[in-house]
Formats: C-alpha cells, structure tokens, sequence
C-alpha cells in the first residue's frame, strides 16, 4: 500500500453541514508579544466552543526551517470508508459468511426481505437483537419495539415492531439457534481441553446436568433443527413462533427458575470434580492449587484473588475484574466474553493504520496533487472550483456510505526532535526565540506560564543527549504533519487534557470540528450508541484515533459541534476535555504541541484518573508535577489555580483545589493502609523510582498510575508496586508482609499547600485570597481511629525521649538511636499531627551522626603518617557539644585521646623548633610515642604548618 487509490470520484451530491464556525482572533502586537496571557483574555469566549483560531499581527511570518528535497517522513496509510463504518463491515463479512454457509447446509436460497419499500439489513437486524440478549429475551421484555427504533424504523405504532418480530422469527431465528448451539459446544469443549490439562478430568462440567436433562435438551435441540429448517421456507404465525422460541430457550440449560451467575473461578475450579472428598479439598497444597485453578490473569500474570477471577466462556482463559479496562464492579449474569474474543468476534483485533512507504516533501507533493485533480477531475472539467465546503461534503459522503474504497497517505506524528521542526531552532533569526514558535510553547513562563516548564529531569547528571524523561514527544516536544486530501486526524482530546496549538506552515486548509468540554460526555455516550460493536471490541477507542463519526449523527443527538476552517499561518488552540478532529484539503504541512497554563489544574486529576479507569499508562506523574510547581510557583496567576477549596473566593476557581485534593486523598489511603493492619514503611528519599539512578516513577502494576507520593510492596515479590488505591489487589498475603513506600510526608505535602497560598495573595487579576484564610486545613484524621498505633507510638516517644535526655543506661545508645530512628519512618509519613515526631527523629539523626562520627575517631586505623585522617580540630568539635547528644561508653576515652593529641602536637613542635636537634635516640622515642597513637585515633596529629615537615626531620635524623 505505497499510494493512494480510490474507487469513486467526486459526486457533489452529499447535503452540506450547517454548523456554526469557532470565533477568530487577530491579537495586536502587544498582545502577541505574551501567548498564555493572550489565551487566558480570551479563555472565556473561546472555551465555550473548545477551540479557537487565532491570525497572527500582519508581517509575522517565520521561515520554513525544514528542507523539502532531502527531509524524509514513514507515512500511515488511512482507508477513508472504513473510519467510521470499520467494525461493521469487519462483522458484517463474517456473519455473511455464517449466515450463507447456514442457509446452504440447510438446502435454503436466500432471498433478501423487504421492508416498508427498502430491503431490510439482515446484520443489523440480528446485531440489535443478539445485543439484547437473542429473540427469546427480546421478546419477554417487549423490545421489539427498542428494535426498530435501532434500525431507525418508524415506531408510530404496533405494527413496525409485530412486523420486524415476524421476519427475524422467518429468516433469523433458526440461524440463531444453530449459531448458538454451535458457540455453546465450542465452549464446552475448550474448557474440558483445557481443564484435562491442569487436572487430568476427562469432562469437566461448568454447571452440573443431570441425565434427564441432558436428554431433554438434546432432544429439544433435535426437535428445534428440524422445525426450524422447515420455518425458513414459509411463513409461520406469532403463535408458532413463541413456541419455537420456547424451545431455543432450552438449548443445553439447565432448568432452573434463575439462570446460574458466572462462577469465580476458585468455585469453579474446585466443582469441577463433583466427587472430590471435602478433606482433598483442604489438603491442596501450593503447587497443586496453581496448578488445579489453572493459572494465572491474562493481563497482570497473578495468579490471585481466585475470588475475583473471571472466566471467559469462549476461550476459557481468566481475567482479574479490577485488571480489565474498564474494571468490572461485579460479576455479569450470563455468558461473558473477554476482550480478546471480543474484539476477534468483531473483526477488531488492530484498529490502528497500517504503515505506508517513505517519501520526501517533493515526491508526497507530486503524489497528493495528481491524486486530488484525478479524485475531482469531473468538478474541475467543468471549470469549477474545489472549496473547503465542497471537498468536506465529499469527505462525509466517503465516510457515511463506506462502500466505496478511498485510500490515501497521511506524515503524521513526525517526531521534530528526529527529523527536524518547521521553526527555525538555531541561528539569528527573531523566530528562534519567539514565544510563538512551538518548540518554546511548552515551557513558557511570565505572569501566566506553562506549568509543563516544572517538567525536568530527576537525574543529577542525566546521561541523556535528550532527556526522555523532559523531552516527551508530542507534549514537549512538538509533532509534524504532511497531509494530503482526505487526510484526517480523528476525535480524541490531548493526552492529559492539555491545552494543544497547531501551526499551519503552508499548503492547503485543514478543516477542524470540536465539541467542547461541557459536552464531551454527551459526545462519549453518542459514540458508544452509535458504534457499540467498536466500544465493546476496544473500550478505550477514544483513545486511539483512529475512528470518526459525522457531526450530523452529533446534532441528531443534540451534541454541540462548531467548524474551523484553518489557513496557512494560523493557529489553533484546542481547550482542555474538547473532542476534537478534522481532515486536510490537500497538500500542506502543519505543527503541534501540548501546553498547560495554571488554569489546566482543573483538569488534571480528571485526566489521570482516565488513564487510571482503562489501565493506561499516563504520559508524566501529576503527583510529581504537582508537587514542584506548588514548591516553585512565583506567579499568583499559577498559585491560585493550584489552592485548596477553601482559600478560593471565586466559585469559578473551585476545581484549582489540586494541591488541597491530592493531599486530601493521600491523608485518606495512609491512614487507611495503616489501619488494615500495615505496620512496615520506608522513606523514599530519591526524587523519583526507588533509587538515584532511577529516571521515571514507579507504576502501579494494576492500574498503571504513576505512583509518586505513595506505594505499597510485599515481601513476596518486592518488585511488584501498587498504588495506595490497590494495595489489597497487590497480593494474597497478609498486610504485615507489606511495606509502605513514601516519598514525601503529609507535612511537606500541607507547607506546600501555605506556599502557594502565600504566593496567590498577591494576585490582582482574580479575586483576592484573603490572609486569614490560611489559617488551619481541616482535622487530620485521629489517632483514635487506630488504638493499636496509637499506643506504639506513645512508645516511641517515650523511648526517644529517654534516651536524648539520658536518663535511663543503655548498653548501646548509638544502636538504640540508629533504631528508632528508624522506627520513625512508621510515624514521619503523616501529617502536622506528628510535628513531635519530627522534631525528636531530627534529634535523632543528629544524635547517630554525631556518635558515628565520634566513633570514627576511636576506630583503630594503622597507615601511613597523617595519611587521609581526621583533623584533630573536628575531635575537638565534636567534644565542645553541650550536652552530649548520647552517653556514649567511649566518650571518656576520646576526651582522653584528645588530651594525649594535644600533648603529642605539642612535643612535636618543640622537636621541630629545638636548635640543635635533640639526640637520635631521643627523636626515636619521640616517634615511636607518635606511632603508637596514630595506631590509636584515625586522624592527623601533626600541625598544620609541619605536616609535610616532620617525616623529613625524623627521616633525617
């Protein structure tokens, strides 16, 4: 697939869009000079629509720094028809296949029904009602009316629906028994191959039959093929058909007044032997039990919580609920599907574009240009022109219909830190340092700044040439795009809910559609209805882009959607949660880039918690993002949108609390965590990971998150972290097996929440934050809630205490204190609740540095003369300590080393100045006095004057 292709030409006949265009911006030259703060002018209009386009000043202009002979970009290939009608036609296919194998099997000629003058879409008829539970269900609850209302079949009156009723019971219904049948037998013969395999049974039973039932059933299925072979040839009466339907409700079920639940797979796997003695039942041992359940969760490789271990009915493999995206809250009635079979039943296993071949700007220019004037050559020979307008109702049409193949060739997401970026990024051009050239826009600062500039590297000395971890392609880093005709980019929204810009370089428009943010749910609901076969295949479709939907089918539902129609040289901003997506009308070349001002805050939590909800990984910690722009923040228009709730006066501010939220939450789930019966934790003290050399956050192994306050590992397996959400879903074992990881205390987490307070109160462009509404955040929880902590902490400091006063002996202070300073960690995470904690573990620490130190100075370290050893000024500092931090045993004995250094300092300097020399035997004695107590105390004893001197002298003497 190297080259575009269509089977179609323009038409000209698809009705026009009428939709409302996005408001246009033209800033004066001081208003262009500050970008984030021209935005922030007009957020309020402009967000109304979730998009915008903004002209720059006349004269502004910036070179194309990209050459067009010799820069070479991997193309994506996008089938045009199939954007909005892919799975259909995918299952479509295969139930034609099905369906016409069925009726040939069957001695049947298939002739096409009609209805109310329009030949009905079998597919479509048996889709809506196989989603509904089968005819049978359909039915009971009276949905046949819900039926035709899908296949958009007037429901005026009764009729429609009797009608619709009769010919799925004439030309489906048998069809769906013998698909049913034949699914059913499927299952059961993979789950009794799979089962022999872990346990060596010969027929496994998901539900235990009895003989007469079995009989029954296969008899009803017997009597159910040969009636309903001879119902496709004619006509039956409702009568016949109820009765029939009966009989289809029989196929292999048990018969019971409930339908059996879907078993957890613990249940079931134990069941599966009916004639297992309850003392084998007990007697699993570990082995066997991994073996007997058959494993492990296809998404996380764990193998527990049985409990919550779903099967899938078709190909038998299991499925933790909480690591299925989305998570599942309890389990289906019925059979259940895992997303795998589901998305090969929908013929929707990659939804993504294919590769296309290589080109450069010259060749994919000759290409895009010859392939527009053959696709519109009709228009064009009649001396027309070809508008924006007229190649978007060409646009539509392609993707409405879906029967005609359009493919065409799309440079999208070209990476500009590999290939280069239309902005110039070096040299004496003004553009270089614009604040309007893309490769700056992220990290802008000034009153209202970017606060994607607080993204940096948590490495010292980062071994990257481009940091991965700053660089982040797409965010920070802008993306390029080379478009032909038909091009599109589909509905999504930017990752993170970030503000993007798009600069069109040159060529031809673009042609934008945006739903704004007040309406994204609303979109999400229309896209689920409308393509339910595509959500259940790829849940996170929306994620993808990688599928459109007419705004006609938006406004049928009453969804906002607003036109942009962008030229060379325009911007377009799109705004936090908007639905965006469009196409290009020819050969062009745009830019784009991610940025966030203070008031994206609001949205930051919404979008880490979606990548939460589908179990995607996020593109960067909010948590730690957060954390430093609170410590950094210098502008009250950054703080304010970043304060807890209750120091904001303005009711429009009120989803800025993010600093006050995140503390909130992580308050809850430590306190939480301890009070399951958690009672091991330790200090994180790198930036990031749980080393210094570590250069991303960890990641919740269930969820994904970016675990950057708090963690939670066990001893089984201390490599696998979760996030404090799923602490109980990390493992089977015992909570005090687990430890607590924590980077940052609640206290840190509150001074930051007064710093930035601090900092807002000087805002003058929004209401100002009154000084005494820093008084006190709400109650820490008490540690009433939790007795068990409570008394050990009164322990603690009872023993802390005691020891830094010195009033009880201890055998071994130092290890005492290096103790419970460690023992602090347990306490230290929390909040201003455990100021007492910190202030004695400060204590602490000092106590065991000082004693170490000390102890450095009494350690035996024979060597060479005055060879890397201590100074004896730094003995004498740790002596003048008032009072002694710890009542050391060895504390007497260095005082008396120190003494006996100064003495022998002393005698050295004499020998050193006496005139003539003292005696051989004399300066002997003197060294060897000197040698001993170097042997005694690591450190130098020499003057400074003379250290290089004395060795010379005793040598020659």
């Amino acid at each position: 697939m190297g080259k575009p292709r269509a089977k179609t030409t323009a038409q000209g006949t698809y009705e026009p869009l009428n939709l409302v265009n996005v408001p246009q911006y033209t800033p004066t030259l001081e208003q262009f000079a500050d970008p984030l703060a021209f935005i922030n002018s007009i957020r309020e209009e402009a967000e109304k629509y979730g998009l915008c386009r903004i002209r720059p000043p006349a004269g502004w202009k910036p070179p194309y720094a990209i050459d067009r002979d010799t820069y070479t970009f991997r193309t994506r290939v996008q089938t045009v028809n199939e954007l909005m009608k892919r799975v259909n036609m995918g299952s479509s296919k295969q139930f034609w296949d099905e369906y016409n194998a069925f009726l040939k099997s069957n001695g049947v000629t298939h002739k096409p029904p009609v209805f109310a003058g329009l030949e009905l879409d079998l597919h479509q008829l048996y889709d809506a009602v196989e989603k509904r539970g089968g005819s049978q269900r359909v039915t009971n609850s009276k949905r046949w009316k819900e039926v035709s209302r899908v296949l958009k079949i007037s429901d005026s009156s009764t009729n429609a629906s009797f009608a619709l009723r009769q010919l799925y019971q004439k030309h489906l219904a048998s069809f769906e028994a013998g698909r049913s049948s034949k699914q059913k037998k499927g299952t059961k013969v993979a789950a009794s191959n799979k089962s022999e395999r872990a346990q060596g049974s010969k027929e496994p039973q998901r539900v235990k039959m009895s003989k007469e039932s079995k009989d029954a059933a296969a008899a009803a299925a017997a009597a159910t093929l040969d009636d309903v072979k001879d119902d496709v040839k004619q006509e039956v009466d409702l009568d016949d058909f109820d009765a029939l339907a009966g009989l289809l409700a029989l196929d292999n079920r048990v018969p019971t007044e409930v339908p059996p639940a879907k078993r957890a797979k613990l249940e079931q796997a134990l069941s599966s032997k009916p004639d297992t003695e309850p003392s084998e039942l007990m007697d699993i041992s570990e082995e066997n039990l991994e073996v007997r359940l058959d494993q492990m969760c296809e998404l996380c490789a764990q193998g527990t919580h049985e409990e919550v271990m779903i099967l899938c009915d078709k190909c038998d493999c299991g499925y933790h609920m909480y690591c299925l995206a989305p998570p599942m809250e309890e389990i289906p009635e019925g059979d259940w599907f895992c997303p795998r079979c589901i998305a090969v039943e929908k013929n929707a296993v990659d939804l993504g574009f294919l590769s296309g071949q290589d080109y450069n700007l010259r060749d994919f220019e000759r290409m895009a240009n010859d392939f527009k004037a053959k696709f519109f050559a009709p228009r064009l020979a009649a001396g027309k022109t070809v508008s924006p307008l007229d190649i978007e109702q060409e646009f539509w049409r392609i993707v409405e219909k879906g029967d005609q193949l359009v493919e065409v060739l799309y440079g999208a997401d070209l990476d500009t830190a590999v290939g280069g970026s239309g902005f110039p990024k070096q040299g004496d051009s003004p553009y270089v340092k614009s604040n309007w050239n893309l490769n700056n826009f992220p990290r802008l600062s000034g009153e209202y700044p970017s606060l994607l500039r607080h993204v940096r590297c948590p490495l010292k000395n980062c071994p990257h040439e481009v940091c991965p971890h700053v660089n982040i392609s797409g965010v920070m880093v802008p993306w390029l795009y080379v478009g032909m005709v038909f091009s599109s980019f589909c509905w999504h929204y930017e990752d993170h809910m970030f503000y993007s810009i798009n600069y069109h370089h040159w060529g031809e428009p673009k042609v934008w559609y945006c739903v704004p943010a007040d309406a994204a749910e609303a979109f999400e609901n229309v896209f689920k209805e409308v393509m339910p076969d595509l959500f259940a295949a790829q849940p996170d479709l929306l994620m993808q882009l990688v599928t459109m939907l007419t705004p006609r089918v938006l406004l049928e539902h009453g969804v906002p959607v607003y036109r942009a129609i962008q030229e060379e040289g325009d911007f377009m901003i799109t705004f936090p949660r908007s639905y965006h997506g469009g196409f290009n009308c020819g050969f062009n070349c745009a830019e784009a880039v991610n940025f966030a001002p203070p008031d994206w805050a609001r949205f930051g939590y919404t979008g880490v918690e979606r990548y939460r909800f589908f179990r995607r990984s996020s593109v960067l910690s909010l948590e730690e993002l957060l954390c430093d722009v609170a410590d950094a923040a210098e502008s009250p228009e950054e703080a304010v949108w970043v304060l807890p709730e209750d120091r904001i006066t303005d009711v429009q501010m009120l989803h800025g609390a993010e600093v006050a939220r995140m503390l909130k939450e992580e308050t809850e789930l430590r306190y939480h965590l301890v009070n399951s019966g958690v009672n091991k934790y330790k200090h994180l003290e790198c930036k990031v990971g749980l080393s210094e050399d570590a250069d991303e956050d960890l990641q919740c192994s269930i969820c994904r998150y970016y675990v950057h306050l708090g963690a939670v590992v066990c001893d089984c397996d201390p490599e696998r972290v979760a996030c404090l959400h799923h602490s109980v879903q990390l493992c089977d074992c015992a909570p005090h097996k687990r430890t607590m990881l924590w980077r940052h205390s609640l206290a840190h987490l509150e001074s930051l929440v007064h710093k930035v307070t601090a900092v807002a109160t000087r805002s003058t462009s929004v209401p100002q934050v009154a000084a005494a509404t820093m008084a006190a955040l709400p109650a820490p929880p008490s540690l009433s809630d939790c007795p068990t902590r409570a008394t050990k902490l009164q322990l603690w400091f009872e023993a802390a205490e005691s020891l830094l006063a010195q009033s009880n002996p201890s055998e071994d202070p130092l290890e005492d204190a290096r103790r419970l300073q460690e023992q602090a960690h347990e306490f230290a995470w929390g909040g201003r609740e455990m100021q007492r904690v910190f202030e004695l573990a400060a204590r602490l620490k000092a106590a065991v540095e000082w004693g170490e130190e000390l102890g450095l100075c009494l350690r035996s370290a024979p060597g060479g003369f005055g060879a890397g050893k201590l100074r004896m000024e730094r003995l004498a500092d740790l002596l003048q300590v008032q009072p002694p931090p710890l009542r050391l045993p060895q504390l007497e004995e260095a005082r008396q080393l120190h003494v006996a250094a100064l003495e022998m300092v002393g005698k050295l300097q004499e020998c050193l100045e006496t005139k003539p020399r003292p005696l051989p035997s004399v300066l002997q004695k003197l060294v060897g006095e000197a040698q001993r107590l170097q042997a005694t105390a690591p450190f130098d004893l020499s003057p400074p004057s003379s250290l290089a001197d004395c060795p010379a002298a005793f040598g020659a003497c």
